[in-house]
């Protein structure tokens, strides 16, 4: 300051200084609400990674509850199979995860959000298209549209063992990475298929859908996460899963 008499005037250099510090001291208020609101889960960046089976029913109402509840949040979103999910969550590339059967991993904490029939897919060409109904061992000299069993977990042992319980070991004729591929080449005749009964909802041609007959062949959708993970954004999401699937 310059004081000339009973007047006080900013220098040169108070000139440059002040308009600079109204900024600093509006970026430490903007950083110390930011840092509330990340500590609260309001804002921040959240990765959800998922077996694609889960888009069919399950996962977008709740994602879509996530993003319009918490609009200050990055979230992304990432498709994968269980081997990868099991990889990233060890690698902490993603926050949680939505694998069809369980990741066991002694650093994952998990939980059931969904158990849904197992149904057969099969050409509309078949002879048992429009019979609605079929017994799992009726499948044994059929050719199966099957997901690779490695690397391991993998939605193919869930098949797999079903099969081997009703009796039979499955015929491969074909492996593919995922559901709509799957589903694409039972519609020409190359097999038919196991998949989870939400499936029937991608509406796609040239295929029946039998279900079968015993009621205990189910898939369970597991929600996992790491056991160390202390985001409070991980905290609302499954919260807001939870709310959803009560």
């Amino acid at each position: 300051f310059d004081r000339v008499r009973n007047k006080v005037h900013l220098t040169t250099a108070g000139d440059v200084l002040v308009p600079q510090a109204r900024d600093i001291l509006l970026r430490v208020a903007e950083a110390a609400r930011r840092t509330r609101a990340a500590a609260q889960g309001a804002v921040g960046s959240f990765a959800v990674g998922f077996v694609g089976s889960a888009t069919y029913s399950f996962l977008p109402a709740r994602l879509q509850a996530f993003r319009e509840a918490h609009g200050g949040v990055d979230l992304t979103l990432n498709a994968m199979n269980n081997a990868e999910l099991r990889r990233a969550l060890v690698d902490r590339g993603i926050d949680v995860a939505f694998a069809r059967s369980q990741l066991d991993d002694g650093e994952f904490a998990s939980e059931s959000v969904l158990v849904e029939p197992l149904v057969v897919v099969v050409p509309l060409a078949n002879d048992s298209a429009a019979r609605g109904t079929i017994d799992l061992a009726e499948l044994a000299g059929d050719g199966f549209i099957l997901y690779p069993r490695h690397p391991r977990p993998s939605f193919a042992d869930e098949v797999i063992a079903f099969c081997r319980a009703a009796g039979f070991e499955p015929s491969v004729a074909q492996e593919t990475m995922d559901l709509q591929t799957a589903m694409a080449l039972v519609s020409v005749g190359a097999g038919l298929s196991i998949v989870p009964a939400s499936v029937e909802r991608s509406h796609r041609h040239g295929v029946a859908y039998l279900t079968l007959n015993d009621p205990t062949i189910v898939t369970t959708l597991f929600m996992v996460w790491r056991r160390d993970n202390r985001s409070p954004l991980l905290d609302r999401f499954r919260q807001t899963v939870r709310a959803m699937s009560n």
